[in-house]
């Protein structure tokens, strides 16, 4: 009989946590997934929500059928052959999959709501300790700025849109503007027609 290791030794086992105050659009996650196959000369398996997908251009159609910029989530994975391809999830022991890549909002879950943003890699070699690095720069690159980025509840953004195709301040805000430019005419006739009031009252 031949002992074989379930769990991988904690030297094996190679995990980076993003910020979670993230923003990440298709174009970067496509970044990200090639760097990852280039590596290890795998397909990875892609998820987002409940959906599963060939690519991650799909993720427009996730998008569109979510009637959402936001798609809530992006796990890609590789599964570890050693394990006969059974699935299950990543747990704090280690990880189930060669390669483990996850930005989830915390929307699927019910209870919690806990966002999680992770690179978790099984065996790295030198080559894919070099790429977890080049991704942790695209994910640094994609930080929130403002008080986003220092909120402890803070969460990955992951969107089906490039960077390109992303709206205009015009179109994300326009109608925070108007309505913004309506309130503050109306308070300043009131202002005005109250003043005006007062010195005829005097």
């Amino acid at each position: 009989m031949v002992a074989q290791r379930l769990r991988p030794k904690e030297s094996d086992v190679m995990r980076i946590e993003f910020p979670k105050a993230i923003r990440l659009w298709r174009d970067d996650l496509a970044r990200i997934v090639s760097m990852l196959e280039e590596a290890s000369g795998s397909k990875l398996e892609l998820f987002s929500g409940d959906y599963a997908i060939e690519s991650v251009e799909d993720l427009a159609q996730v998008a569109d059928d979510m009637g959402s910029d936001d798609v809530g989530g992006f796990d890609a994975l590789l599964r570890d052959p050693d394990l006969d391809g059974k699935i299950f999830r990543v747990t704090s022991d280690g990880p189930a999959f060669l390669v483990s890549l996850q930005f989830d909002d915390g929307s699927r879950d019910e209870y919690l709501r806990y966002s999680t943003a992770y690179l978790q890699l099984k065996h790295p070699d030198n080559g894919m300790r070099w790429v977890a690095g080049e991704i942790q720069k695209i994910v640094e690159e994609s930080r929130r700025r403002g008080l986003a980025r220092y909120v402890k509840r803070g969460r990955p953004i992951v969107y089906g849109r490039t960077r390109a195709e992303r709206p205009s301040l015009w179109q994300r805000k326009r109608d925070d503007i108007r309505i913004t430019v309506v309130s503050n005419s109306i308070s300043l006739f009131l202002g005005a027609l109250l003043g005006y009031l007062i010195s005829k009252i005097q």
